[in-house]
């Protein structure tokens, strides 16, 4: 069953006009003329059978169905812009950073700063604390070789 709502951008620009107030200032924002955004307003209110701004001299203001709309919708867009960046990286879980680095520098020091790195960086990181003598970054195990000292 096909679902009946409005198109994304004429959501998109009703939630920078409500957040900005301006027409003006959210073509500015979206990269469109003012014109396709009160276009695109219109388009939404006519979906919707109803008002969903004031307008006061030169500033839209929310009315109390353009209120709930605009509690509702910035969310959901930010939701949506989270899962469309998340899908884009999904072929990318599987990159690591390899770094080779000595075990009290490790221990000490890097293990505490890599827990608070975001769990959905896109990025896996190995961290090994055998470093040998002539280690390279030519070598294929490595990325990185983290020394201090002589």
């Amino acid at each position: 069953m096909r679902r009946k709502l409005p198109s994304l951008s004429a959501l998109e620009a009703f939630e920078s006009v409500a957040r900005l107030g301006s027409t003006a200032k959210a073509s500015a924002e979206l990269g469109r003329t003012q014109s396709a955004v009160s276009r695109q307003i219109l388009n939404l209110e006519s979906f919707l059978g109803l008002p969903l701004f004031e307008r006061e001299q030169s500033k839209l203001v929310l009315n109390a169905a353009g209120g709930f709309l605009f509690g509702s919708i910035g969310a959901t867009l930010d939701r949506i812009q989270s899962a469309i960046t998340k899908t884009r990286n999904f072929g990318e879980a599987g990159k690591k950073l390899r770094l080779c680095v000595w075990p009290t520098f490790g221990a000490r020091w890097l293990a505490s700063r890599l827990m608070k790195l975001p769990p959905d960086l896109g990025i896996g990181i190995e961290v090994s604390t055998d470093i040998q003598e002539g280690y390279s970054l030519n070598s294929p195990q490595v990325d990185a070789v983290i020394l201090h000292g002589t």
